[in-house]
This record gives C-alpha cells, structure tokens and sequence, in this order.
C-alpha cells in the first residue's frame, strides 16, 4: 500500500512531560476505587475544589513502555522486571504468575477488565483476568469485544495460524490478518490466507472470492455492512458487502458513515488520488488524506493538495489553497467544520473556511464542545504552548499535551493537562489545581460529570487519581 495514501496527518504539540510519566518506576499499592480522597488544600488564588486517591509508592524495574492506562484513566497497569521473570502490576497489585515475557497490556473498554500477552520458554498465551487459555507458538492481534465480554486473538502453531474467538479454535489457515469485532459484539471477521490467496471470513465462514492480498477490514457503526480491499493482480479494490468495486492502484481510508449508509475510500489511479463515495469518483489530486463523515453522514471532508498547494474538500467545493492542512473536526450538530491551516509560513484555526483568531508557530487539531457552541484548541509561540478557548489565548505554559484538551458534557467546561516550570497541574476553566511532577502517560482529564474531572498524576515516589471539582459545585 502506499503510504501517503494511507497516513493520517495529526498535529501534535510536542509535550515531552507526557512521555516521561513516571520518571522509569513501577507503581505498586493502593487501590484507586476503595482508597478515602485525601483533600488537599486549592491552590493560593483558586476556588477549584480538589481530592487525591492514592496508587500506591513506586518501586524499581518497571518497563516504561508497557505502562498502560485504562480507557476511564482510573486504572494503570505495567510491566515490572523480578528474579523470577516479569509481572503484571495493576492499581497496585501485583499478578503473581511470573513469565519470561509480558506485553500488550489491554483494559477492556468498560475498564473492568484486564488481559496481556505472555511468553514462557517457547511458548505464547493470552492471560484475561489473571486466567490462562492456551498456549501457541505465536499471538498476534488480541483485542476486547467493544461490550467487553469476549476476547479474540490471532495464534499460530507451527506453520499454522487461526482465529481464536472466546477461547475456541476456528479453522487452521497460511496467514491471518485484520481480526475485527463489530460494533455490536455479535461477529467477529478477519481475512485468511489459504493455498496462497486471500479470503473473508465472517463467524468462522469463508464468504466471497480469493484474493492476491486483502487488508482494511471494516465494520459499519450498526454492524449490519462489511467492506475490505483486495487485491487481484497488480489491482487494488474496495469489497463492500461482498460486492467487488472498480478496481485501482491502490485503495485506503475506507469508511462508513455514521448512519452506516454510505462509503467513502481513497483511491489511486496512475500518479493521481481521488475519493470514492458509494462508488461515485470525485476529481483527482496529488494526494488525499483522512476523509471524515458529519455526525449526521450529511457532509463529507476530505484534505487534497495539488503540487505543493493544499486545501479542504467540504461537500465537494475546495477552500483557499495554503501550504499545510490538519485534520477536518466537524461540529456534533454537523453544522461547521474547523481545521488548521498553514499559510505564510505561521498556522491559524478556520472554522467553515474563514480565519478564525490568531496566527500562531503552530497548533493542534480543534475540539468543538458537545454543544458546537465553543471552540478551543491547542497553539504554540516560541516555547510557550497555550491553549485558545472561543477566540481567546489562556495562560502559556512549559508543556502540554494537544490532545489533552476536553470540554465537560454540559459544555461549559474544560480541563487539560499542563507543564508550568517543574510542576504539572490540571488547568479547568483557566484555573490551575494540583502540584505534581509529571503525568502518567496517555492520561488525560475525563469529566465524571458536568463539573468534576480527573487525570492520573505523580508526586515523587507515588502516582495518584487526582479529581478536581468546578467552583460553586464543590
């Protein structure tokens, strides 16, 4: 496949505190559900309510890289090196089934679960909730059931691989790839590699024609349609609900609208890019990246350059051409759509083409609020990153993490974490609570209601939920 057809272009402010979490410790003790919130005093200026739980001190040995934080970030879970192999460490507590090996750490996504991937000797096998299954020579692919209650995996044994599907072997095949859940939970496909072609498979049933290749296996949002790209010779095309497309040089992007009725991929033909919708082309460019669907799958976008020139295709009609494009983020009620643009050499928030606000060294992807009333996003100048809420800079700081940034589910407020100096701290509503010395990494603040959110912070020797209440609400 060709890279540039199939990348996602991501700003990203550099944030090094969010790497560097824990400072090459493990967290042992404490239990984030069951331990009291210790109050801690606001800060000197700030009504912001706030309250601590522990997750216990930290000791040597950990793998930094398997540090894994659950989808609430309430939970964290790591790898830690002992005498007598490697362990799991959870909220605290430590697995007491030692391996050579541990990696792919995965909550499941209503957080309660937990499963990783273990190696002894020779041998492979996947752990769920501190219970083993089989062992294989080889596990690839392990993944939650979106409802959180089955598991599947890809194993090999020999030169044999095959879809474990909640603990049962489906049929032996040369290669596997793609292992998907649908939406729904109900079905679980992938493609198979059999006397040297490709094929669907659905539920454990081969349905439709052999391949050369196959790759890009999805699910519509109401799990009733499937589409993937296969190759046949030297050509590339979209299947979608087992009817073949136009075949091209290349295919990628492949995506439903939310309401499932609709298709849009990005194709190659010759030198040139286009984008297919429910099999209607549109005019070719140099390159394409990330079409995106409206929460209503009214309106499509979809970034488009052409020699050096970039633009945004919203509904068909091209915007003002600039050096550099982001991402395109519609508005929950469909109704805008706000983008980074580079232009003169600085970047600048549009919202439905227009300027909006200041131009900046460079900034993240905007987030609408859940009303699509407010917009904000990250920016920076110089060394100092700040954040712009409706048009108006807040406070510079050392560090933050662009993707951090979160407005509450009411809409009137927002939190996201930040660097000033030595300290990290939560920012809610430009007000600063906490003084901790990092954060854990691919934490960010989750509002539990309208006006209270938490992160997980560290302090020293110790990482804690820390929870931070808006003013009036305590």
């Amino acid at each position: 496949m060709t890279a540039s057809l199939l990348r996602n272009a991501i700003l990203v402010l550099l944030a090094g505190f969010m790497a560097a979490a824990c400072g090459g410790h493990v967290i042992a003790g404490g239990d984030p559900d069951a331990a009291a919130p210790a109050e801690q005093p606001d800060n000197a200026g700030n009504s912001l309510a706030t309250s601590e739980a522990s997750l216990g001190a930290v000791v040597a040995d950990v793998r930094e890289d398997t540090m894994t934080v659950s989808p609430d970030c309430r939970h964290v879970a790591y790898v830690a090196d002992h005498i007598d192999g490697q362990f799991v460490i959870a909220d605290g507590e430590e697995d007491m089934l030692p391996y050579d090996e541990i990696y792919d750490i995965i909550y499941s996504p209503d957080s309660a679960r937990m499963m990783y991937v273990a190696m002894s000797g020779e041998q492979c096998v996947v752990v769920v909730d501190g219970g083993e299954e089989n062992t294989y020579d080889d596990i690839a692919m392990p993944q939650w059931s979106p409802d959180s209650e089955r598991v599947a995996y890809a194993a090999k044994s020999g030169d044999k691989w095959r879809a474990v599907v909640d603990m049962t072997e489906q049929k032996a095949c040369e290669n596997l790839s793609d292992l998907t859940f649908s939406p729904d939970s109900q079905h679980v496909a992938y493609g198979a590699k059999s006397s040297g072609k490709w094929f669907f498979v659905m539920d454990g049933k081969k349905e439709g024609n052999r391949y050369d290749d196959f790759a890009y296996l999805v699910f519509s949002p109401d799990s009733s349609r499937v589409a993937y790209a296969a190759k046949s010779g030297d050509k590339w095309m979209v299947v979608a609900d087992g009817n073949e497309g136009k075949p091209y040089d290349d295919v990628g992007s492949i995506k439903f609208s939310p309401d499932s009725q609709k298709l849009v991929y990005a194709a190659k033909s010759g030198e040139k890019q286009l984008i297919v919708s429910d099999g209607a082309e549109g005019p070719q460019y140099d390159e394409i990246l990330n079409p995106a669907f409206s929460p209503d799958s009214q309106r499509l976008a979809y970034c488009a350059r052409s020699g050096d020139k970039w633009c945004m295709v919203v509904d068909g009609a091209k915007s003002k051409q600039c050096e550099d494009i982001g991402d395109p983020v519609f508005s929950p009620d469909s109704q805008h759509i706000a983008y980074a643009v580079k232009s003169s050499g600085t970047w600048f928030c549009a919202v439905d083409g227009q300027k909006k606000g200041e131009r900046h060294d460079q900034i993240a992807t905007p987030v609408y609020s859940p009303d699509s009333t407010r917009l904000a996003y990250g920016a920076q100048d110089g060394d100092e990153m700040f954040v712009v809420v409706d048009g108006n800079p807040q406070k510079p700081y050392d560090g933050f993490g662009g993707e951090n940034l979160v407005f509450s589910p009411d809409s009137k407020h927002y939190a996201y974490i930040a660097r000033a100096g030595d300290k990290v701290v939560i920012v809610m509503d430009g007000q600063e609570a906490g003084d901790y010395d990092g954060a854990i990494k691919n934490s960010t603040p989750v509002f539990d209601s309208p006006t209270q959110c938490h992160a997980l912070l560290t302090r020293a020797d110790e990482v804690f939920l820390f929870e931070v209440t808006a003013p009036g609400e305590q």
